[in-house]
């Protein structure tokens, strides 16, 4: 789906290939977004943020003039993968060493983050856990699939409606009958480092 540095040299893209950035083109119905990291820093979230930045151009006039700045980058959230659909980009943000998916609209009416599924009543919030993109080829789906794992829970694939953000589980790997998550606790620990 992407099309690494396709984007000409002089819209300002493929700095990567001068060691100061990285630039990614997407075309999705007649729109480009282009990702964009480098350094040095900038505290402002400028072009050289630590962190990635997503940008939108009309594949007609990639110019950097005509870029819009759809998420700006932030010091404390890396955006890690961008899936782009007819009507909405997938976002995959890491925050706290934990990834997080993200749904946003092209318009931007809507963006909000994908709420997990508990495992149950005694495990609310799941202190670590392991995310990654299930196949998703229809450009026009509203449905994406994505699939869950972590010390409590087996393998999961679930799906989330992008327009409701309602999760639907579709497929959980089978571990045996006798488990029972209730048995089990996961925690997550912080240390000085010196």
């Amino acid at each position: 789906r992407f099309d690494r540095c396709s984007l000409r040299p002089e819209d300002g893209l493929c700095r990567h290939q001068q060691g100061t950035g990285r630039a990614w083109n997407d075309h999705a119905a007649g729109r480009s977004r282009i990702g964009f990291r480098g350094k040095p820093a900038r505290r402002d979230g400028g072009e050289h943020a630590v962190n990635y930045r997503i940008l939108r151009a009309t594949s007609q006039d990639r110019s950097r003039s005509q870029w819009v700045e759809l998420i700006p980058a932030r010091a404390d959230v890396s955006i890690e993968q961008v899936d782009s659909f007819e009507d909405y980009l997938v976002i995959w943000e890491r925050e706290d060493a934990l990834t997080h998916l993200r749904i946003r609209s092209w318009d931007g009416e809507m963006d909000y983050r994908v709420e997990l599924p508990v495992v149950d009543d005694d495990h609310p919030n799941e202190a670590f856990y392991e995310l990654w993109s299930d196949r998703n080829p229809d450009f026009s789906a509203g449905q994406y699939r994505f699939n869950y794992s972590s010390m409590l829970r087996p393998n999961t694939t679930f799906s989330v409606d992008m327009a409701t953000g309602q999760i639907t589980t579709l497929k959980v790997m089978d571990v045996g009958d006798d488990y029972d998550p209730s048995r089990y606790l996961t925690e997550r620990h912080y240390v000085l480092s010196t």
